[in-house]
């Protein structure tokens, strides 16, 4: 398990290091094409989570696939969430709007997870690929 924990720690602060630079610079709605790239960022680091799992665990896709649910929650859940939280606490007055906001983070999770297994999948398959490819060689 601390293996597994430990694979991740590059995606997660890559998704930490995102998530505060896009609150700090571009928290204002007018800033879409940020958000895109943002977007297209984490993509990758799914991707690349599917990738590094792949050759150091037991080369199952499915079983490597469960490590998007999980850097998902730290990014969405975690990041996210704990942000709208963290917000309504320290603006008491807010305090009902954030929590509405939280859960509605957690609704999302639910929605979204089989998104990022996906990705984390797609990111195995093209490292499984890639193995076949150099083993032909």
């Amino acid at each position: 398990m601390m293996k597994s924990i430990l694979i991740l720690k590059f995606p997660v602060l890559a998704l930490l290091v995102i998530f505060i630079v896009s609150i700090m610079f571009f928290a204002d709605e007018s800033y879409a094409n940020e958000s895109v790239v943002f977007d297209f960022l984490r993509i990758l680091i799914y991707c690349y989570v599917g990738w590094i799992s792949y050759e150091r665990f037991s080369k199952s896709i499915l079983l490597i696939s469960s490590f998007g649910a999980i850097v998902f929650f730290i990014d969405h859940v975690l990041f996210k969430g704990g942000y709208f939280l963290l917000e309504g606490l320290l603006e008491f007055s807010d305090l009902a709007s954030s929590l509405n906001t939280f859960f509605g983070v957690l609704v999302s999770f639910f929605l979204l997870t089989p998104i990022a297994v996906l990705l984390v999948g797609v990111g195995a398959f093209l490292k499984r690929i890639n193995n076949q490819i150099k083993n032909r060689k």
